[in-house]
């Protein structure tokens, strides 16, 4: 049986979307034991819960004194553990990989393309050397997986040609069926009158977009007057500040800000609930590598309004509804429609019960261990 050596460092930083990835590779190690793989972790789940790094926004020092333990980690420690175990293949979930591995095989997984495609979203030198640690990981005996067709067609035009690269979907957090709904009493929710959206305040996101658009539908019908919007996600990130701002200068302009919340993070217990009592979920990006929330959004029986962009359609098929992501009107006008037509909202309840057997955990953890073998066989070659 061959050995895989995990790399969860990541873990040490942040949960976020990397995190939830990790998180659950290790809970189908766990579950399904070792079939195909005998399976290493490093660092162990005990050094995770230590790190200083974890649950808090470090200071300058912290944070370079980080950044030169992640180099460090990433350039010696792993090629050193890799040797040490005698494993096969090196996983690692979170883009960068050692530019030298010996003989090891080393398998990236490459989430999305947004460092090449975005880079104002980023700080100029941390991306720049971001990128270069991304590319040097490639080199050798390596390959990648990535989420989705639409995601690996996007790398295609930035890795090298010879760059192997497979498709895995994910599944989404299997979220706790015990809900709080007292923030959903204490921002004045009522169940099946608000419009739900989770996710950062990332440019791309086109959250300015969506808040024309529903000011221009509460104020369009009587009827709609009393729909909310819920923008929930964390609004920490200093290079999403502008973001933040516009909306909530929007927001004042629009005389909306007793109709739209702005949540901040949310433990799983609320995201739940936001999620069971939503009416619909509406997904504005102009650009996604995957689109977790949609899959989320199926699991709670909630229908999924898209933008026409990034990989929202390869993921959501028949169970979503599509508007054009630089059409405020259009947006608008597809928002009534689902918030008004319960037959189509039952419908695409119904397709996303259906679409959501494609991404269960095991799925993920078959595919993903099809695509390690098929990777270290091709590199074989």
């Amino acid at each position: 049986m061959k050995r895989v050596l995990v790399d969860v460092g990541y873990l040490n930083t942040a949960v976020g979307g990397i995190g939830t990835y990790i998180n659950q590779i290790l809970g189908e190690i766990e579950s399904q034991g070792e079939k195909k793989f005998k399976y290493i972790l490093t660092p162990s789940k005990n050094k995770v819960s230590r790190s200083i790094y974890l649950n808090e926004k470090p200071d300058r020092i912290k944070s370079v004194l980080h950044h030169l333990e992640y180099f460090l980690r990433k350039q010696f420690v792993l090629p050193v553990l890799c040797l040490y175990y005698k494993v096969d293949l090196l996983l690692v979930p979170d883009y960068v990989a050692p530019f030298f591995c010996f003989r090891t095989k080393k398998v990236i997984v490459l989430h999305d393309a947004f460092f090449w495609k975005f880079p104002n979203n980023y700080n100029p030198l941390w991306r720049r050397y971001f990128v270069q640690m991304i590319k040097l990981g490639l080199r050798g005996k390596a390959g990648a997986i990535t989420t989705s067709e639409y995601t690996k067609n996007d790398l295609g035009n930035f890795l090298p040609i010879k760059t192997i690269l497979k498709v895995v979907y994910q599944s989404p957090k299997l979220l706790p069926k015990n809900e709080h709904k007292v923030e959903l009493l204490e921002m004045q929710l009522n169940r099946k009158e608000y419009i739900l959206h989770v996710g950062t305040f990332d440019p791309r996101k086109n959250l300015p977009l969506l808040i024309a658009s529903f000011n221009d539908l509460i104020k369009s019908d009587s009827k709609f007057e009393n729909i909310k919007l819920v923008l929930a996600g964390a609004t920490a990130e200093s290079l999403n500040q502008n973001v933040i701002l516009k909306i909530r200068r929007l927001i004042l302009e629009f005389g909306i800000y007793e109709s739209v919340f702005i949540t901040g993070f949310v433990n799983d217990s609320t995201l739940a609930s936001l999620y069971r009592n939503a009416l619909i979920y509406v997904f504005p990006s102009v650009d996604e590598g995957f689109g977790i929330p949609i899959v989320e959004s199926f699991s709670a029986d909630l229908p999924v309004l898209v933008s026409d962009k990034g990989a929202l359609k390869e993921i959501g098929g028949d169970a979503v509804l599509v508007f054009n992501s630089s059409d405020r009107l259009d947006l608008k006008l597809k928002m009534e429609r689902l918030c008004q037509d319960v037959s189509l909202r039952n419908l695409l309840i119904h397709n996303g019960r259906m679409r959501l057997k494609k991404f269960t955990r095991d799925n993920f953890f078959k595919d993903l261990e099809d695509a390690i073998e098929e990777i270290s066989l091709e590199l074989k070659k």
